[in-house]
């Protein structure tokens, strides 16, 4: 209104319409927040994850959008812990020599500007370049489609991290130091590739000029991983397949619905 752009009824009417979409946000939330409490039980044995409160371990039954369950592509079980495969990886993380700029890199990917704000800014700025940013409905169409593919792609992830309860790399060899703290949750499979992989395929389709370079980005964001020394090479692997599955699922459906006729 102060702008000049807006009748007062026209923002009464937004205010309202806004606010019945959020009350049906907080009634889709409220259906995980009614789940049954973990039940504090974590497993014990060799290549087993230790540690305590552990992040979300309910997070892999939450909602999902485009999947049917968490569950829908849970991976198969990790490398056995005293396998050669997994001597291998372990000795990948512990051997890899860490510079200024991958410690700084993994920093970067593993703080929310890398993680998640990063990449919507990128799509911004696509948006901008192509002049969509003045078209809020196909901007919030793609923000929504992001947002909607990096979550299920997590709670996929977190399916796949309780099912497993597979053990960090600092709790195979504890000699191992890491850039930053491991976080405190299993680590199979690895979760910055389940959304980063997830987030990127969906900003690729959308931008295909741009495709390139977003998954350029989203190879370092995997690697990172490793220069920090928080997951193993198989784990990425699994993750990445976690988020490439979501993402087209994803892509799928916005080719149906009705976007693409409008053009």
């Amino acid at each position: 209104m102060v702008a000049g752009a807006h009748f007062p009824s026209d923002v009464a009417a937004g205010l309202e319409l806004g606010r019945q979409v959020a009350q049906q946000v907080i009634a889709r939330a409220q259906v995980d927040d009614a789940l049954p409490a973990w039940d504090g039980v974590i497993p014990t044995g060799d290549g087993y994850w230790t540690g305590e409160k552990p992040g979300e371990p309910t997070a892999g039954k939450w909602q999902t959008w485009v999947l049917a369950s968490g569950d829908e592509l849970r991976p198969g079980p990790p490398l056995a812990y005293d396998s050669p495969e997994m001597a291998a990886e372990l000795q990948e993380v512990m051997t890899f020599t860490r510079t200024w700029q991958t410690n700084q890199k993994a920093a970067y990917w593993q703080m929310a500007d890398g993680a998640f704000e990063s990449w919507y800014t990128f799509a911004s700025l696509r948006m901008f370049e192509q002049g969509q940013d003045a078209n809020p409905v196909r901007a919030a169409r793609t923000y929504a489609l992001m947002s909607i593919a990096t979550y299920d792609a997590i709670v996929a992830c977190w399916d796949g991290k309780y099912a497993y309860w597979y053990f960090r790399p600092f709790q195979m060899d504890t000699t191992l130091t890491t850039v930053f703290p491991t976080p405190n949750y299993p680590s199979y499979p690895a979760g910055h590739a389940c959304g980063s992989t997830a987030m990127s395929e969906v900003i690729a389709d959308q931008f295909p000029a741009s495709a390139e370079t977003i998954r350029a980005r989203a190879t370092e964001a995997l690697e990172s991983r490793i220069w920090a020394g928080i997951h193993f090479r198989h784990e990425i692997v699994a993750g990445k397949a976690i988020g490439l599955a979501v993402a087209q699922k994803v892509i799928e459906h916005a080719q149906h619905d009705g976007a693409l006729a409008s053009q």
